[in-house]
């Protein structure tokens, strides 16, 4: 190297180490996010999803390609195990079963294009029969809590009610709304999962809602016999039994539960 050489390199070395303090110094540090806040977020989200397109946050028209990565980018910040020492793990529970099931229908082709059909005819309904204008009665002033808790009562309401005239994609949605807004409700919880058992793909999320049920109310009955109800579905008959046994045992003139083992023990 000649000596010349040797003396620019000295020279605008210590200029580059310069200007490289100046660019990081000028780079703006970004502060992580709340995790928690995060989680808010995504409820207020869900709370106002009523498809499984804005569940997952997709468009209608969007590729299998998009709705992996959606799904796969939601179950990387959001999945209850992220959150296992914080308040919101029963909350984000309900909302990530919700997540799943919209993931579980969007991702088969042939769920998919039944799912996009009821819509269609949804849609249909709403442009043939409008909706006449009422005008809305006055709303006395309520507490922070006490909107989220009469929202999902109404929900709930809605779920059942839909649930008994089989409309089971309604019902679904209803009561998936109900346990995400209240998750420590127990009949929230129960409900949703025996109506997500009426899809055989949908019965791992169903037998995650009627366990978290439990959580929350060890010593009721009917929330037994609908786990026992489940086991029996896809022929888990020792779990089947052993439901029903803890029905019996919560409230032994259970009638159903009786019925339910008398059935099983004759097979």
């Amino acid at each position: 190297m000649r000596p010349d050489d040797q003396q620019t390199i000295l020279t605008e070395a210590p200029r580059t180490r310069a200007a490289a303090k100046e660019v990081k110094a000028a780079t703006p540090v970004v502060a992580p996010r709340d995790p928690n806040a995060e989680a808010n977020e995504l409820f207020t989200r869900l709370n106002t999803a009523t498809t499984h397109y804005e569940v997952l946050d997709v468009g209608a028209l969007d590729e299998m390609a998009e709705i992996k990565k959606a799904y796969h980018e939601l179950a990387r910040r959001f999945h209850p195990d992220r959150y296992h020492q914080s308040e919101l793990r029963a909350k984000l529970e309900s909302a990530f079963a919700r997540i799943g099931r919209a993931y579980e229908t969007l991702s088969n082709e042939k769920l998919r294009r039944d799912y996009d059909k009821s819509l269609t005819g949804k849609e249909k309904t709403k442009t043939a029969e409008p909706a006449p204008a009422t005008k809305e009665a006055p709303v006395a002033p309520a507490s922070p809590k006490q909107p989220e808790a009469n929202r999902a009562e109404t929900s709930f309401k809605l779920g059942t009610e839909a649930l008994e005239r089989g409309h089971h994609e309604d019902a679904i949605r209803f009561l998936a709304e109900a346990a995400t807004l209240e998750p420590r409700v127990g009949k929230y919880r129960a409900y949703y999962g025996t109506a997500l058992m009426r899809n055989p793909s949908l019965r791992r999320t169903a037998e995650t809602e009627l366990q978290a049920a439990l959580k929350l109310e060890p010593n009721n009955a009917s929330f037994h016999l609908m786990l026992a109800e489940l086991y029996q579905r896809i022929g888990l008959r020792k779990r089947a039994e052993h439901e029903a046994l803890r029905a019996l045992s919560a409230d032994p003139a259970n009638k159903s539960a009786r019925e339910l083992l008398s059935s099983l023990a004759s097979k």
